[in-house]
C-alpha cells in the first residue's frame, strides 16, 4: 500500500508512536507543553498529541478541508455550498476516507470532542487558537514552555474571521492573512509582556 503525502479522517495509520518527538524530549527535561492548530499526523486516540509528549492540545486534528461539503469545508466563505452526494464507503485505504465520505469536522481538546467544525466555526479558528495560546503562555509564565501553534489558515477553504473579512484588497486570501499577522503579534506582544 502507499501511503499518500496526507492523512484523512479516520486513517489506521499515524505517527509512529515509537517515535521520539520534540514534545517528548522537552517534556522530560521539564517543560509544559501544548499544540494548538492542526495536528494532521492521525485522529486515533494513539496518533493524537496527547499520547505524543503534549500536555495540552486545541485543534482539528487534519486540514480544515476534510469534512463535509454541507458543513463548509469544501467551500471557502460565502460560496454557495456544493450540492451533496452519496458517499462511497467502499475500500478499505489504511489513509483514511476522502471527499464526501469524511465525517464531521471535530475541534478537540486533548482527546475530547468538543465542537462541530461549521462554517461559524472555520471563521472564528484563528481567533480560537489565538485566545488559548495567549492563555496557555500565560498559565506557564513562571516555567519553561513549549507551544507548538500549526494554524489551519490560510489553507482552503478560506474563512476570515468577521473582523476581519473585506479588510484587505487581496479578497478571503489577503483577509486571512492578516487576520494571521494578528494572531502573531497577539503571542508576541504576551511574550513582550511577560
Amino acid at each position: 500500500l502507499q501511503i499518500p503525502h496526507v492523512l484523512f479522517p479516520a486513517g489506521a495509520v499515524g505517527l509512529n508512536t515509537n517515535e521520539r518527538t520534540v514534545a517528548e524530549v522537552l517534556k522530560d527535561a521539564g517543560y509544559a507543553t501544548g499544540c494548538i492548530g492542526k495536528w494532521h499526523l492521525g485522529d486515533q486516540p494513539e496518533f493524537l498529541p496527547t499520547r505524543q509528549g503534549f500536555d495540552y492540545y486545541l485543534g482539528i486534528p487534519y486540514s480544515n478541508d476534510m469534512g463535509p461539503a454541507a458543513d463548509g469545508s469544501k467551500s471557502n466563505l460565502g460560496d454557495k455550498l456544493p450540492e451533496a452526494k452519496l458517499a462511497n464507503l467502499t475500500g478499505n485505504d489504511e489513509a483514511g476516507l476522502r471527499g464526501q465520505s469524511q465525517p464531521p469536522l471535530p475541534l478537540l481538546e486533548n482527546e475530547k470532542v468538543i465542537a462541530r467544525v461549521r462554517q461559524d466555526e472555520q471563521q472564528g479558528i484563528v481567533e480560537r487558537y489565538t485566545t488559548a495560546a495567549v492563555k496557555f503562555i500565560r498559565e506557564h509564565q513562571d516555567r519553561r514552555f513549549f507551544l507548538y501553534l500549526p494554524h489551519n489558515a490560510v489553507h482552503f477553504p478560506l474563512y476570515p474571521g468577521k473582523a476581519f473579512r473585506g479588510k484587505s484588497q487581496n479578497g478571503l486570501y489577503g483577509d486571512w492573512v492578516e487576520e494571521m499577522d494578528w494572531s502573531v503579534g497577539q503571542v508576541m506582544a504576551t511574550l513582550r509582556e511577560l
